[in-house]
């Protein structure tokens, strides 16, 4: 596999500094074969409400679902919840809605989720100037805000034994019919997703503003 990477070129020749080591950092990724990982058993599912699911996964297992009719990612947190309280959680979405905005404020005040740590895009800024105000209030006090140049969509979940994992198309809002989600109980994922999100803060990034 190694081999077949090193035989591959991920991107065109470029002079811009910046660019080319981000590029070569998204090569050694790749190339990384701890990335590649298998897995003890899919599921695939079709669903009209989430609520459908029979369960959430085991260990090392996936569950794929495919949405039928509109509804929000914030739901996938919600059926966590159901079923154990949460001592970190980190969510990144381009868009939220405002009952999303209040509802994870009420979590983070009950303890519900210990600690939260909310990534979006930093141009809600200028398309919702509202919304991105509403997101500030909720600032602290358990919850961290970085805004930055984002378009990724996941939900983090760690509980006493569970590492959930979220990824999918839907963002923490009404979203379209058909969206695609796929959720594993893995630590080692959980830590790479966790990893690139803290040292978000670390990054000379142009567009990051921090909130805690």
């Amino acid at each position: 596999m190694e081999d077949l990477f090193e035989s591959i070129d991920f991107f065109a020749d470029t002079t811009d500094e910046t660019v080319k080591r981000l590029q070569n950092e998204a090569e050694k990724l790749v190339k990384d074969s701890k990335v590649i990982r298998r897995f003890l058993e899919k599921q695939h599912n079709k669903v009209s409400s989430f609520s459908e699911l029979s369960s959430l996964p085991q260990k090392n297992e996936q569950i794929r679902i495919i949405t039928q009719q509109s509804m929000n990612a914030y739901a996938l947190l919600l059926y966590i919840v159901e079923s154990t309280n949460i001592q970190e959680c980190y969510l990144t979405t381009y868009n939220m809605d405002k009952n999303t905005i209040q509802g994870l404020r009420a979590m983070v005040d009950s303890g519900i989720i210990q600690k939260l740590t909310l990534v979006i895009s930093d141009s809600v800024n200028f398309r919702m100037p509202d919304r991105a105000s509403e997101l500030k209030k909720i600032a602290g006090n358990g919850i961290s805000l970085i805004f930055c140049w984002n378009h990724t969509k996941i939900i983090l979940a760690k509980s006493d034994k569970n590492y959930y994992v979220i990824e999918g198309s839907g963002n923490l809002s009404d979203n379209a019919r058909i969206e695609q989600y796929l959720i594993e109980d893995c630590e080692e994922t959980y830590n790479f997703h966790k990893n690139w999100i803290d040292e978000i803060k670390t990054k000379d990034y142009k567009r990051i503003s921090i909130h805690e």
